[in-house]
């Protein structure tokens, strides 16, 4: 009988891994909320058509910092796109500093960072931080450009640019990947396998926009076609396409990898967001097609179209992405129709809340297949509202409750905590039974739960 080695790392409810029986439970993805506003707006000369749908947003030592693409109204081709810097303090308002790195129409007043249209060009680039670099190297993006030497993919290839302080960029020599991905493009570095992992365009012999993989050992050089991981299937309405990757690590959790997929509707021409979630980043699943940021209100700034950049700030229960919307559909993204066009927002998402296991006022529960833990204390992120509730109970290899830890002792939980100690009859002390295999069984009532974990 195989046992999951939880050990004290935290455990999401992302898919069926924790879930070797059930009644009356359901996984659901919850749809985050957004900032009212749009944080960041299309303002200055180089932004005349629009912000682009790519940016990548971090956090450095307090200091939140965004690269994005911005499309002047000469535009010609998705290339023309410009690299842009913007910075903040609390992570709603936003400076686009004078930086002096391009120059645009004669001044060198603007917060451009990179700006390559008339050679090879810049498009759908990700910013990341690469630990094994030399400090000269540290930042790192790789994007798609002109110069390919394939022709069955547009003659267009990746190229790359490196910083030592994200706002100096130099460019690397040659081309790094000989294909297309005409995509925001995501990489890594990946510390447990030594190797730089990167999300990619690929399109399904029937034509439809999908998501692949590649990795390597070295940055300069990356194979010549990724591998499709995840396209539309049987369970998606046939116009539908996955737009972009959106991916991020959970890093916080053990074996969570998440894509916050822009998703496109060919018949609709609108773009919405939906969620797909692995354990290795390899192998995917989309368990609720339902979105996950929904467009906005029709003739609102994020009504027709919405692009989730990489990246994702930590604010405590909170997590925040941020998006680029568009009132407009994908096929009117041209000079003639937009102007000042794209916003960038924030969706707010629960802290380990993209999905959760979810029972009604029926009730209902879940009991995991046998894990091993380490640590003394349980810890849950769940809500049950004003009238739920969520106690948990500890069985053996037999399914025979633990002395001491069945659902009867159980202090049941109330209200809304993302750290909250479960107890038996005031006790929270699991020391004596870590290391030895057993099953959790959370019995709920009108309530959600995100995660648990031992410490």
């Amino acid at each position: 009988m195989s046992i999951l080695i939880v050990d004290s790392r935290k455990q999401l409810f992302i898919d069926d891994r924790f879930i070797q029986s059930s009644q009356g439970v359901v996984l659901s993805v919850n749809e985050a909320r957004k900032y009212q506003e749009p944080v960041l707006i299309a303002d200055r000369p180089w932004e005349s058509m629009c912000i682009g749908g790519y940016s990548t947003v971090m956090e450095e030592n307090g200091l939140y910092r965004l690269w994005y693409e911005a499309y002047a109204s000469d535009y010609r081709e998705d290339y023309d796109a410009k690299l842009c810097y913007a910075f903040s303090y609390d992570g709603i308002h936003w400076e686009k500093p004078a930086l002096g790195q391009s120059e645009f129409q004669g001044s060198r007043d603007n917060n451009i960072v990179f700006d390559d249209c008339h050679n090879f060009g810049y498009h759908g680039g990700t910013v990341f931080k690469d630990p094994i670099a030399s400090p000269e190297e540290r930042y790192k993006v790789l994007y798609q450009a002109r110069g390919g030497t394939r022709s069955d993919q547009s003659n267009a290839c990746m190229r790359g640019i490196y910083s030592k302080d994200g706002i100096r960029w130099v460019k690397y020599p040659g081309i790094l990947a000989d294909h297309l991905s005409d995509t925001q493009t995501v990489v890594h570095y990946d510390e447990d396998s030594g190797r730089y992992v990167g999300y990619f365009r690929v399109w399904t012999e029937k034509g439809y926009r999908a998501i692949g993989r590649s990795e390597t050992p070295d940055f300069l050089c990356w194979p010549r076609d990724p591998e499709l991981i995840l396209a539309p299937d049987q369970n998606d309405p046939t116009d539908i396409h996955l737009y972009t990757n959106g991916y991020r690590s959970y890093r916080v959790a053990q074996d969570a990898h998440i894509f916050v997929i822009s998703s496109f509707h060919a018949t609709t021409d609108l773009v919405d967001v939906q969620l797909a979630t692995s354990r290795d980043g390899i192998s995917w699943r989309r368990p609720d097609r339902r979105p996950l940021i929904r467009l906005g209100e029709e003739g609102t700034w994020d009504s027709g179209q919405i692009y989730v950049g990489a990246g994702t700030i930590d604010k405590g229960s909170e997590l925040w992405v941020y998006y680029t919307g568009f009132r407009h559909g994908h096929g009117e993204n041209r000079p003639d129709v937009i102007s000042y066009e794209g916003k960038i927002g924030i969706a707010k998402i629960r802290k380990d809340g993209f999905m959760s296991a979810e029972a009604g006022p029926q009730g209902g529960f879940v009991m995991t297949p046998l894990l091993k833990f380490s640590g003394s204390h349980l810890e849950l992120n769940y809500d049950a509202g004003t009238e739920g509730e969520v106690s948990v109970e500890l069985l053996g290899e037999d399914l025979i409750p633990i002395r001491a830890f069945s659902g009867p002792d159980c202090d049941p939980l109330h209200g809304d905590s993302t750290t909250k100690t479960v107890t038996w009859k005031g006790n929270d002390d699991l020391g004596h039974i870590a290391g030895i295999p057993t099953h959790l069984r959370f019995n709920m009532r009108d309530a959600k739960l995100f995660a648990f974990h031992f410490f």
